[in-house]
């Protein structure tokens, strides 16, 4: 079995197709206890000294500022591209194209045979890395992009406009759920991306947001979306409870299921799965695969 390590490649290059047992390259030890150590800085401290180890440690020649207006931190390089919080930086350290090719193998878009033009909906979309896995496979896409995370959603208006991947986009500062709601609450986690519509332990604050369905927030009128890209923390089921009337538009949908459901930590794969299996099965757009038992379910996910 080959692995791939594309982590700490920064070229320029797209991204080349290949199996799905690809493995990240992580980034040397040294590097990640300097990060460590870097995440105990803010403001200007935290750019001054980013920009510095950037070039200590052989990555691109890294440029960090801060904005204390907006409070966002913006990586220079060949572009400019926005995190909102100090303990992000580990993100864009490898540079903006490496970020890029991660999601892009994480996600496994490089199986998807995109096109430029193609209308992506970006659900979770955190500060809009996705738009880098894009550039990252020479490819321009619209997105809608969706966040309710008010420091999130600043730098993810900031890096869909400077983004040269990003033909046009909407940015959506609502909260996906299975019905539309004037109030739900909000678990904040901006260090870790892990900010949720579900109580998660170390939340370090939490906002009222708007609710709304996906199918309620992009009308199904028959326009095509490549990707559905999904990952709340472990709300997936109930987002994509208030997709289905979308689905028919959607060509892919790459979810993160990963164990990140409410205080315990639950995987949402089982819900996940059995949930497109019955609705797509349906439409005849799935094929094969293992036997259903008679209410449409995979046994072992039940």
């Amino acid at each position: 079995m080959k692995f791939w390590s594309p982590a700490i490649d920064n070229s320029a290059t797209g991204i080349v197709a290949g199996p799905p047992t690809r493995r990240l390259r992580l980034a040397p030890r040294r590097a990640k206890r300097t990060l460590k150590l870097l995440a105990l800085l803010s403001g200007d401290s935290l750019a001054i000294w980013a920009t510095r180890a950037s070039v200590w440690f052989g990555r691109p020649r890294l440029k960090v500022t801060y904005s204390p207006d907006t409070n966002l931190y913006f990586v220079h390089e060949s572009e400019v591209h926005a995190f909102s919080h100090p303990k992000r930086l580990w993100t864009l350290f490898n540079g903006q194209i490496a970020r890029g090719k991660k999601l892009a193998y994480e996600y496994l878009l490089d199986q998807i045979d995109f096109q430029d033009g193609d209308r992506i909906i970006d659900v979770g979309a955190n500060t809009g890395d996705l738009a880098l896995a894009f550039r990252a496979m020479n490819r321009k896409v619209y997105i809608e992009a969706f966040e309710p995370s008010p420091g999130e959603f600043a730098a993810l208006q900031k890096n869909l406009a400077a983004c040269s991947a990003v033909i046009n986009f909407h940015a959506h500062q609502v909260a996906l759920w299975s019905e539309v709601s004037d109030g739900l609450t909000f678990y904040l986690k901006p260090g870790k991306g892990d900010s949720s519509i579900l109580p998660i332990e170390g939340a370090a604050g939490k906002i009222m947001v708007e609710g709304q369905r996906l199918d309620n927030a992009l009308s199904p009128d028959g326009t095509r979306y490549r990707l559905l890209k999904l990952e709340a923390e472990g709300a997936e089921p109930e987002i994509l409870q208030g997709t289905e009337r979308l689905l028919p538009q959607i060509d892919f949908i790459t979810v993160d299921v990963g164990f990140e459901r409410g205080t315990k930590a639950l995987s949402t794969l089982p819900e996940v799965v059995n949930f497109l299996l019955t609705r797509l099965c349906c439409t005849n757009r799935v094929t094969g695969g293992p036997p259903l038992s008679p209410d449409g379910l995979i046994p072992w996910l039940q």
